[in-house]
């Protein structure tokens, strides 16, 4: 059976999944774009040990705990990672020391670490086997969609208002991001009063 690349793109199950995929590379761009800027004008920490303790903190929890989505279910891992993420750019938008940036890197790398191959596998295990191909292309070219868009919003942002404004804008948009694909996803239902 054939199916359209529109079809894979507009599919009811996958278009929570696309949501949070573009909110999260969307705000990936926040440090991947901006870090070396934020750190130059501020004189706090240094890009090397955020992102030494960014990979380094994605490539432990990958080797030694990447068996836990697997064990306890990929949202009940997800939702925390994103979490973490947020809380990243938070750390990032307070940060006063060389410490904090890298506690910072931990956080984002915990969230990336996690966040990253969950929603690749949720997207690519909701797809039809004839559509697979399709979702990975439309997976990774959503990352592409978050930095077309992401480096230019967020920038206008550190322009206007600042780093450590667009970093809590970051977080935020992260948070509210989760929350509204938790809702559309059915992870989170508002009760109805009886």
């Amino acid at each position: 059976e054939r199916v359209t690349f529109l079809a894979t793109l507009t599919q009811r199950e996958l278009l929570p999944l696309w949501w949070v995929t573009l909110v999260f590379s969307f705000a990936l761009t926040a440090y991947f774009t901006f870090l070396r800027t934020y750190i130059d004008e501020t004189g706090v920490g240094s890009v090397g040990a955020f992102f030494g303790a960014y990979a380094s903190t994605a490539i432990v929890l990958r080797l030694a705990a990447g068996w836990l989505p697997d064990r306890i279910g990929p949202k009940r891992v997800l939702y925390p990672a994103m979490a973490l993420f947020a809380t990243g750019f938070l750390l990032l938008a307070a940060a006063h020391s060389g410490l904090a940036v890298i506690v910072a890197g931990v956080f984002c790398g915990a969230g990336h670490g996690y966040g990253f191959p969950i929603l690749y596998a949720l997207s690519f295990g909701r797809a039809s086997i004839a559509s697979r191909g399709s979702a990975s292309a439309i997976f990774t070219g959503l990352f592409d969609v978050g930095t077309v868009t992401g480096a230019p919003a967020l920038g206008a942002l550190v322009t206007r208002f600042g780093y450590p404004t667009m970093f809590r804008i970051a977080a935020l948009w992260v948070g509210l991001g989760l929350l509204s694909a938790a809702f559309w996803d059915r992870d989170l239902r508002l009760r109805k009063r009886s």
